[in-house]
């Protein structure tokens, strides 16, 4: 069987996947990425990859899960191939019951070829 093009099986190098290193647009929305010290593997990926990551995270976010109150405030964050914008949602401390306000704007603004997006089957996320 031939295969044409650059795309041939056991020839997985970067040149080959990706002659031009164009990044792939990746858009992540999740409430439990919130928390900065869980952006470094997003911020690898970008960084070593052909991947533009923009995480949309909520511009607030309470818990209470080991009885102390921790309230959340992640910054905008602008790099080359890495984003974090934080957005108004609907609830501030219920995973179930949140969801992301302003989302169309967000997606007009900055396109994305993946989107991933962490929720519960019955929540309204997007």
């Amino acid at each position: 069987m031939a295969h044409c093009g650059k795309y041939r099986p056991n020839a997985c190098s970067e040149q080959t996947l990706n002659p031009d290193r164009i990044p792939i647009r990746l858009t992540d929305y999740s409430h439990a990425l919130v928390q900065p010290c869980l952006w470094g593997r997003w911020r690898e990926l970008a960084k070593n990859h052909p991947v533009s990551v923009h995480l949309v995270v909520p511009d607030r976010w309470e818990s209470r899960w080991f009885r102390e109150r921790v309230v959340w405030r992640p910054p905008t964050i602008v790099e080359e191939h890495f984003r974090v914008t934080p957005l108004r949602v609907t609830h501030h401390t219920h995973w179930d019951r949140y969801a992301f306000r302003s989302l169309s704007c967000t997606l007009r603004e900055q396109p994305a070829d993946v989107i991933i997006a962490y929720g519960e089957e019955f929540s309204f996320l997007l």
